[in-house]
């Protein structure tokens, strides 16, 4: 979102996300650009996952960016007004936008858990 107005045209949202950082020593998040870099707000988290793949080895994420990053089943969490979140390889955590979520929540198996893999995972709860 810039100025109110969701940014739509995925070449620039894929940019954005590719180019950003924590600053390392402020802790701000920056898009940097070149030698420069420009503070940038993030209201909940800066990374969001749309799909996810599962092979018999392995989780993976498909983030906005069409970027693929494997996850680890221990990290499914839920927020206080039911979003879902997963640590992303390399990234940190990261939001589950509508898609995704309603793939893990197909995989739901018992209360706070989902089967995945032949394995059972317990969705944690965070403060978020």
């Amino acid at each position: 979102v810039h100025e109110g107005v969701r940014i739509q045209h995925q070449k620039l949202v894929t940019f954005l996300h590719r180019n950003l950082r924590q600053n390392a020593t402020s802790g701000k998040w920056v898009v940097r650009v070149g030698k420069g870099e420009a503070e940038v707000s993030v209201e909940d988290v800066p990374y969001f996952v749309v799909d996810f793949n599962f092979i018999p080895e392995a989780c993976f994420a498909t983030l906005i960016t069409r970027e693929e990053r494997e996850i680890d089943p221990m990290t499914f969490a839920v927020g206080q007004e039911n979003q879902m979140y997963c640590s992303v390889s390399g990234l940190g955590l990261a939001r589950l936008r509508r898609s995704a979520h309603q793939q893990i929540a197909s995989l739901v198996t018992g209360d706070d858990q989902i089967t995945l893999l032949n394995k059972v995972y317990r969705i944690r709860k965070i403060d978020r």
